[in-house]
């Protein structure tokens, strides 16, 4: 049997011809749904794929090589 897909994170949804809507994978980093969506629309004949939040999306991280990152946390 097939896991259900995760609830949280960024869906790919193909979106077929007569307009029929389907989630395809949940994946927990946007970037990386909308790549993939991109690669599998190359691909596809008469589907479109969208890239659509599900559930609470995961919080953003603070990126730790921003310029002034190190300033501001340096004097802490």
């Amino acid at each position: 049997m097939q896991d259900p897909l995760p609830l949280e994170g960024w869906a790919i949804v193909r979106q077929d011809d007569p307009g029929n809507r389907f989630d395809m994978c949940v994946l927990s980093i946007r970037a990386h749904a909308e790549c993939l969506a991109q690669l599998m629309e190359a691909r596809a004949h008469k589907q479109s794929y969208d890239v659509e939040p599900r559930g609470i999306p995961p919080r953003r991280a603070e990126p730790r090589h921003e310029l002034g990152y190190f300033a501001e946390h340096a004097a802490s």
